[in-house]
């Protein structure tokens, strides 16, 4: 079996950043405020319960121009398990 060149070549492939990487410009206290605010309600249920503790945190990173989704990211309750389905014997 003979080996070729283009057969051991390693080829680099780049990925386009995500969504999770992307910076916007920094923002105002005001508007890194309202954006706080605007995610937090519409995501309340799916937030920990202690968020308000962190909230000057999550100021700071909006000011300092990351998204919002990325700084609120690890305040995210982790997933439940689906509860098993139980079937009747046939």
């Amino acid at each position: 079996m003979r080996s070729t060149a283009a057969a051991n070549k390693v080829i680099a492939i780049k990925s386009k950043p995500t969504a999770a990487h992307k910076e916007i410009e920094p923002l105002t206290e005001a508007q890194a405020a309202q954006a706080m605010w605007v995610y937090y309600r519409d995501n309340k249920a799916q937030l920990i319960s202690d968020i308000k503790d962190y909230r000057a945190h999550i100021l700071e990173k909006l000011i300092a121009g990351i998204a919002v989704e990325q700084v609120f990211a690890p305040f995210v309750k982790p997933l439940e398990p689906a509860k098993p389905v139980r079937r009747r014997a046939a």
